[in-house]
């Protein structure tokens, strides 16, 4: 069993090609029931941290360009970047996130923020474009806006920050993790995704192997010629 955890933003380009190269990696090797993934929400643009105008950015467009080849060989019409000015913050979209996962859609809303944001170029930081998903994807928008207006979620979603700050300690996004080892990620390619993962495969299974052994060698036992 492998166990990815995955901490991310929506506006991040780098998080949504790592994610899709992840998955496409998975159905390539046929791993779907042996990969759990578990998504960490992290915040680039909290709301005490002044927000970013990433399309007016030449630096950070020539950044992007390495995510070009990626791009084209996962089939992701992206814009790199969208054309929404400033970056969005994501707090909202993240609080509606719980609420999703709480009605059995966060795989589906984390799939559909970064369509928003990066294909259809919406501002998922504005919460009129957050219920309108949130109605596409059969979810109640209005209890949701109740939810968003109270606050309802605001305090797990720091919690879960800060637990994925304590625990990955990340630098930046995405940061993934492999039962509970570090994966660098370089060139965000399918090719480099099944390499890690096959890698991850081996190593897992070399624990499985070295486990009844190591078990065997502790702990009192009896043996043929009487108990140790």
């Amino acid at each position: 069993m492998l166990n990815i955890d995955f901490v991310s933003d929506y506006v991040c380009p780098y998080c949504l090609v790592a994610k899709e190269a992840l998955e496409q990696a998975i159905i390539e090797l046929q791993l779907q029931r042996e990969v759990k993934i578990t998504s960490h929400p992290l915040e680039l643009t909290p709301p005490d941290k002044e927000q970013v105008d990433t399309w007016s950015d030449p630096v950070r467009r020539e950044k992007y360009r390495v995510l070009e080849v990626p791009c084209e060989e996962l089939n992701l019409n992206m814009k790199l970047p969208p054309h929404v000015v400033p970056r969005p913050r994501t707090r909202l979209a993240f609080e509606a996130w719980l609420y999703a996962c709480d009605h059995d859609r966060g795989s589906l809303w984390n799939s559909c923020m970064y369509h928003a944001y990066f294909m259809d170029e919406l501002d998922i930081g504005d919460k009129d474009v957050l219920l309108h998903i949130a109605k596409s994807l059969l979810l109640d928008a209005d209890d949701l806006s109740r939810a968003l207006d109270e606050g309802r979620y605001t305090e797990k979603l720091l919690a879960l920050e800060a637990e994925a700050k304590e625990k990955f300690q990340p630098r930046h996004v995405p940061t993934v993790y492999c039962n509970g080892k570090y994966m660098k990620i370089k060139d965000y390619t399918k090719e480099e995704m099944l390499a890690l993962l096959m890698n991850a495969v081996q190593e897992a299974k070399a624990q499985e192997q070295a486990q009844p052994e190591a078990d065997m060698e502790t702990g009192m036992s009896c043996g043929i010629d009487g108990c140790n």
